[in-house]
């Protein structure tokens, strides 16, 4: 592959991820940030409300895996009564979407969405 070639496709992978960052953090300020603030820390009134998990924790992060971000993102959550605490958004957002959150969520881990 000449250098051209990679160049190309270099440039290619970064505008790419910009893109899913940005729309990473539109989905963010659009869906998430009225309960989970921010900056990840879940000190809004509605995070207190639902007792949300500082995201920016290690212990926090430590504990959610990928897959369990998936999971919530995709079909919500609900505690034990039943009762609502985060709305599935499986037909609002995609999977790349839904894959570019997760990262966003991980980076909120150095203070840095």
């Amino acid at each position: 592959m000449n250098s051209a070639k990679i160049i190309l496709l270099l440039a290619g992978t970064f505008l790419t991820s910009a893109l899913f960052a940005a729309d990473a953090e539109e989905n963010w300020k659009q869906h998430c940030v009225r309960c989970h603030g921010p900056d990840g820390k879940g000190a809004t009134k509605m995070g207190r409300k639902l007792k949300v998990k500082d995201l920016t924790q290690e212990k926090t992060q430590k504990r959610l895996t990928d897959d369990d971000i998936t999971d919530l993102l995709a079909n919500g959550y609900k505690d034990n009564s039943g009762e609502e605490r985060m709305p599935a958004f499986g037909d609002k957002l995609s999977h790349e979407e839904r894959t570019a959150l997760i990262a966003f969520v991980r980076s909120l881990k150095n203070g840095t969405p």
